[in-house]
């Protein structure tokens, strides 16, 4: 059953994938299984994107849609005990720098995945990352940043 829900994201049907999402709660589907499924649709937009047969938008799209079924599996997920955090990442976008979908997709992506997530937002000077460091005690730390050739 995951492996429907996989298609629907990959294939950005937004509808279906919400749809098949509610309907499986309501027949009492595992929201770990569904979540699993959901990651792997994300997983394979990543291998499509790699592979030049999506683009940034369809990524950027895929993600919103990751977005909207966590938040009708988040209730459920909360509610069961196995759901623990395996970790904590500070992660921000360096000072200079106003671009955040890329940020965005890979906080959201360490937070489905059971990361306790510090997201600093945008322009973000080093001082604001090193005290994010000290206050959570994390040892890993993600810096997004923008290049620019033009």
């Amino acid at each position: 059953m995951p492996e429907e829900l996989t298609m629907l994201l990959a294939d950005l049907q937004e509808p279906e994938a919400l749809a098949f999402v509610e309907k499986a709660l309501e027949q009492g589907s595992d929201p770990l299984d569904l979540l699993t499924g959901a990651k792997e649709g994300m997983t394979t937009m990543g291998e499509r994107f790699s592979d030049s047969d999506s683009f940034i938008p369809d990524l950027v799209f895929s993600g919103e849609i990751l977005k909207r079924i966590v938040a009708l599996l988040e209730p459920h997920l909360k509610t069961q005990s196995q759901f623990k955090k395996i970790g904590k990442v500070v992660m921000g976008t360096v000072k200079g720098d106003i671009h955040d979908i890329g940020k965005d997709l890979v906080v959201f992506m360490l937070d489905v995945s059971g990361f306790e997530v510090t997201d600093l937002g945008i322009d973000v000077p080093v001082q604001i990352f090193v005290d994010a460091v000290r206050e959570t005690g994390s040892r890993v730390v993600g810096l997004s940043g923008f290049q620019n050739d033009h």
